[in-house]
């Protein structure tokens, strides 16, 4: 289970897309950050990655395991993936109440 490590502070969380392009990522020095998806490979202090898909993590996975986020975290819809490395925390979807 990931500890409740951002309890009471501000956390910037990053996705991806457009709105993103010129964005620079240097203005989140020394700010607590969560990546999400793609947004790891723009943001190498981030000390949470997360992603929810399969398919992402097939053509992810290096980056992802190269980061040096302390924390690394993917959720799924349908089911755990299979052959998930030490060190990733993996959380299933359980319905209304979200993830486990």
């Amino acid at each position: 289970m990931i500890p409740r490590i951002f309890d009471g502070e501000s956390v910037v969380v990053v996705a991806g897309g457009p709105s993103l392009r010129n964005f620079q990522f240097s203005r989140l020095a020394g700010l607590r950050t969560i990546a999400i998806n793609r947004a790891h490979e723009f943001m190498p202090d981030a000390e949470v990655l997360w992603w929810t898909d399969a398919k992402f993590w097939r053509g992810s996975s290096a980056s992802l395991l190269a980061h040096g986020a302390r924390w690394k975290v993917t959720g799924n819809l349908e089911y755990r993936m299979q052959e998930i490395p030490p060190g990733i925390e993996q959380y299933l979807f359980t319905g209304a109440d979200g993830f486990d």
